[in-house]
Order: C-alpha cells, then sequence, then structure tokens
C-alpha cells in the first residue's frame, strides 16, 4: 500500500514539473513574440509625410506661376519658393518646409512670377495656345482664376489621375473644398500650404481707447455673450461719432468716426451675417438666394450702418477707389479717429499698423442678431490664394506635381501654421490676451460665395451687387434684385452648363 502512494506522489510530482515546464516555455515564447513586435515596431521608417512614405522624385522641378508681392502682403512669393533666411519667422519656415522637401524627395521647388494676378491669367492662355509650359502649378486670387475654369482649362481635382492629393486631409481647407465646387468638380484648392488665404479674410478691428474713454460696452465680452450684432455696432458706431467743431464731416480734419468702410464691406458684412448670394443644390449646382427674405432683412441693416454719413466714413463717397487719395480714410482709424474697421487679416502686418500708436483689438465680423450660431467670416475673392493646375500641363507630370503640392500643404501645418497663426499673428502681431481668441473664431467658420468668385453677369456683375447699393446710397434691394437677377442666374446658367460639357469630355 505505501508502494502505490510513493508511486502516486511520483507521478503528481512529474506532472507539476511538466506543466511548469510548459507554462514557462509558454512564457518564454510569448515573452518572444512581445520583443519580436516590438523590435519591429521600434524598427519602422519615420517618413517625412507618412502617407506619402518614401519616394525619389529624380530631380523633378516644380514650379509655381505667381504674381509678384503686393506691397501690403509680405507672404506672396516666400510661401512658394524663399531663397534664403531671413531670421523672419514665417519666412524661415517655408524656406526649412521646402529645403526639407527638395532634400527627401529629391527634388525642386520654385517660383515664376508675373506683374500681377492678371497676367498669370493670360500667361495661362498663352501656354494653352502653343500646347507647353513652363509651370506646373498656377496660384492667384481666386476670382481671377475662375473664368479660366469656366473655358475647361483647368484639371478636376476631384478626377484627377495620379494624383497623391489627400484632399480629405484637414492641411487642405474643407470648407473651400465645400463651398467652390460646382457639378462635383473642383479647380481650385487652398489649405496650409499658403498662408495669403488667412491673410485675406475679412475681421472688425476697434479702438480701444475710445472705447474706454466713452464707456462702451467691452467688445470681446459681446462677442463672448452672443451680443455682438449688426445692431449692436451701429448703436456703438452712432456712439462714438463726434465733430470737431466746424459741423462738417470730413476725413481730413479732427472729427472722429464710427465706422470707417469702403463699398466692398458690403458682401463681406453680408457674409459674417452668413448670407452668401448662392446656396447649392443636392446635385452641388449654386441657385440664387437673393430674394430670400432674411438676405433682404440682413441688408437693410448693413445699410444702415454703412451709408449713414453722420457715423460713417465711407471712403468712396470721398474719393475714387482708384485715386491715390483713397488711403486717406483709412487712415483714420490707424490715426485713432475711429472706433471700428473693417479689413483683411493681413492689417496687422502691415508697415502702418506696427508702427502706429494706436491700442486696438479684433473681432469676429458681426452676426446679423442673437440667432445665428456661429460667427462668420469670409475672403476677399481678389486676394485669397488658390491653387490650380491647367490642362496645359502633362499628365505625365501630374503625380510628381501632386506629390510634392500634398508634401508642401502637410508640412505647411506642420512646420509653418505654428509661425504664422499662433507665432507672429497671436503673439506678436496682436496686443492683447483677447483677440487671439477672437482670431479663432474669425477663422472657425469661414465660407466661400460662387457668386463673387465667378461674378456672375459681367462688368457690373453679382460681386457688385452690394457694392453698387451703396454707390447708389439705395437699400431698394428688391427693386434692384429684379432688375439684375435674370442676368445673374443666365451667366450663372452657362457656367453650369459649360462645367457639364467639361465633365462629360473628360
Amino acid at each position: 500500500m505505501n508502494n502505490i502512494k510513493r508511486y502516486l506522489c511520483l507521478v503528481l510530482c512529474i506532472c507539476l514539473v511538466a506543466v511548469s515546464f510548459v507554462a514557462c516555455q509558454n512564457d518564454k515564447e510569448e515573452s518572444n513574440a512581445t520583443s519580436i513586435t516590438q523590435s519591429n515596431e521600434s524598427e519602422a521608417p519615420e517618413y517625412l509625410v507618412p502617407h506619402l512614405g518614401e519616394a525619389d522624385l529624380d530631380g523633378f522641378t516644380l514650379t509655381f506661376l505667381a504674381a509678384q508681392d503686393r506691397a501690403d502682403d509680405a507672404y506672396d512669393e516666400c510661401q512658394f519658393n524663399t531663397e534664403e533666411q531671413t531670421n523672419e519667422p514665417v519666412n524661415d519656415a517655408f524656406y526649412n518646409r521646402n529645403r526639407k522637401i527638395e532634400q527627401e524627395y529629391n527634388c525642386k521647388i520654385q517660383l515664376l512670377t508675373v506683374e500681377n494676378a492678371t497676367k498669370v491669367v493670360e500667361k495661362i492662355r498663352e501656354a494653352v495656345q502653343v500646347g507647353s509650359a513652363d509651370f506646373q502649378v498656377a496660384a492667384a486670387g481666386i476670382t481671377y482664376l475662375s473664368t479660366l475654369a469656366t473655358e475647361g482649362l483647368l484639371y478636376d481635382f476631384n478626377t484627377l489621375q495620379d494624383s497623391k492629393l489627400n484632399l480629405e486631409g484637414d492641411w487642405w481647407d474643407q470648407a473651400a473644398i465645400r463651398d467652390i465646387s460646382i457639378a462635383d468638380m473642383l479647380h481650385f484648392i487652398t489649405g496650409d500650404i499658403v498662408v495669403t488665404d488667412n491673410e485675406a479674410t475679412w475681421a472688425v478691428f476697434f479702438n480701444k481707447t475710445i472705447v474706454e474713454t466713452l464707456d462702451l460696452d467691452n467688445p470681446f465680452e459681446l462677442v463672448r455673450n452672443n451680443e455682438w450684432t449688426l445692431d449692436k455696432m451701429n448703436e456703438m458706431a452712432l456712439t462714438a461719432k463726434t465733430d470737431d467743431g466746424d459741423s462738417t464731416r470730413t476725413v481730413t480734419g479732427n472729427d472722429q468716426w464710427g465706422l470707417i468702410a469702403q463699398t466692398y464691406d458690403g458682401v463681406a458684412y453680408m457674409w459674417g451675417a452668413e448670407q452668401a448670394m448662392v446656396t447649392k443644390d443636392a446635385d452641388d449646382l449654386p441657385v440664387f438666394r437673393l430674394k430670400d427674405q432674411t438676405n433682404i432683412d440682413v441688408w437693410g441693416d448693413v445699410f444702415t450702418l454703412l451709408v449713414n454719413q453722420d457715423y460713417t466714413a465711407m471712403a468712396d463717397f470721398f474719393y475714387a477707389w482708384n485715386s491715390a487719395d483713397y488711403k486717406i480714410v483709412g487712415q483714420n482709424f490707424i490715426d485713432g479717429k475711429a472706433l471700428f474697421r473693417a479689413n483683411a487679416i493681413s492689417t496687422v502686418n502691415s508697415a502702418e499698423m506696427r508702427e502706429a500708436e494706436l491700442s486696438y483689438g479684433i473681432l469676429p465680423m458681426p452676426k446679423r442678431d442673437a440667432n445665428q450660431e456661429e460667427y462668420s467670416s469670409s475672403c476677399t475673392v481678389y486676394w485669397a490664394t488658390f491653387l490650380t493646375i491647367p490642362t496645359v500641363i502633362d499628365s505625365s507630370e501630374i503625380e510628381n506635381t501632386t506629390f510634392v503640392l500634398e508634401a508642401m500643404a502637410y508640412l505647411g501645418k506642420e512646420m509653418v501654421t505654428y509661425e504664422y497663426y499662433d507665432k507672429t499673428l497671436k503673439n506678436k502681431r496682436l496686443q492683447d490676451t483677447d483677440s487671439p481668441d477672437m482670431l479663432d473664431l474669425v477663422f472657425k467658420n469661414r465660407t466661400f460665395d460662387l457668386a463673387a468668385i465667378y461674378n456672375w453677369g459681367g462688368t457690373n456683375g453679382a460681386l457688385y451687387f452690394y457694392t453698387s447699393l451703396i454707390g447708389a446710397k439705395s437699400d431698394n434691394i428688391v427693386s434692384y434684385t429684379d432688375e439684375r437677377l435674370s442676368i445673374f442666374e443666365t451667366a450663372m446658367n452657362e457656367t453650369i452648363e459649360a462645367f457639364q460639357e467639361n465633365k462629360a469630355a473628360e
């Protein structure tokens, strides 16, 4: 009996040892597997642009066609190619981005400049006529490029063969992609590849000293409390105006104005109130909405604000827009003699504003009323830089062209946007801790209006609809709409038909 017990104990011990050995072996194998996995993960290559991977473009040169620097914007040229570092943060960020791309992918980025945006369009047409071009990508204000899309001279980014663009990436402007397509055709893109789309975005500047002197409501708090509306701006502008004693309102004396304006501001304030001239239907086709009652009502408020000559200095009522004296009106704000002025964000980078003895803040465009959910803004279609690829560019160059564009946009977000938006705009140019928050609101809900981009209707087209009403000092939007709408719609329908024909021919 004792022998049997000893035997069973021996068997049990052997089994326990065996189980322990197997468990240890499994642990060792799992440990080895984990080590191999971790090793493989640590050895995974890190690419400059992760989704583009590794590539050798074999010396490919990407040439941008763009207009020369405008005097009031420092970034027109350097965003595409800057030859040297200058110790200016944004310039150097662009320089570093481009050099990294060139070194990583064995390519070259260069810039071909012409006198202005009109010359950009002319050069594209000339290239089409001769059947070849010394550039691959054109960059200009979007309204200048729009006629080329109608003529079928630009590639559609949505159907571009061999494209390396990830248009769903947040380094491309998703609002622009949404708003500016027609019949699901997209000929223009913008985003973190440039900064001049941001520079061209409209906002409101206000004089802090006047606010404090007159004990007016804090504009920053009005914005935060959803009280920054057209009515409130109108009320404050009226309160701020003072006469210098001669009973005559001038822009060359010491009168204080509630608002400095230009006729283009009409459409900018309408966009701030979310009143684009067109919307789009289920087929991605534009439809005019000028007769919408909300649009009509909002225009009444905008007109009252801009045309009241008692407290608003409308530049076009004093001087011709193309005269040397036109800037005299705007100078009144810089000299501290006006409460409000709407203008492009690039204003903060201008030498006049940097050198002015002016305490100012920045605000989003006012809402139409408290029922408007978001503050809204848009860009001047003359200056907002968009990119396009003319169809004269050989299809064999599309893959490399779009590869470099994608890398520039992605790395623009990674390397340039902080230097421009956070470091330069927010921390260097703005004068307080509130304006940076306001700047975020300006860019949060930016929209684009096809009617302004394509200026349907010719010389006196849709882009100048509100400009014409202001110039005529007329608030009769209903009558003017009846007069102009059929002209606008005819031109719009011609564009739609051209797009559909171009799409069918692809």
